[in-house]
């Protein structure tokens, strides 16, 4: 993984400032980004097992970057995910053809 402890991106942004803030403005900015498409298509019973395991991936790629240094997000930019996120939740719980989906 490029963003473990010893992967190639966090070395090379280690050793380099202006890499390292653009790789953590390019994540973060991306990162924000794709949880909001994800839940975007959530439409059918059948995209809740797809959409869990990509949101489970963003956040394991959050997780590593975060432990990397290179995952800023500001109050602004976590409340947005998380208010994303339980709309996407809601959504299914209202939803009777979603609700199946939900684990």
């Amino acid at each position: 993984l490029e963003l473990g402890p010893q992967g190639a991106l966090v070395t090379l942004c280690h050793s380099c400032e202006a890499l390292q803030q653009a790789v953590t403005t390019t994540l973060s900015q991306r990162l924000s980004r794709g949880v909001g498409d994800i839940a975007r298509t959530l439409k059918h019973q059948e995209d809740c097992a797809r959409i869990k395991r990509e949101i489970t991936e963003w956040g394991q790629l959050a997780k590593h970057a975060g432990s990397a240094g290179l995952l800023i997000l500001d109050a602004e930019a976590r409340r947005a995910m998380i208010d994303t996120l339980s709309d996407c939740t809601d959504r299914c719980m209202a939803s009777p053809s979603l609700l199946g989906g939900v684990d």
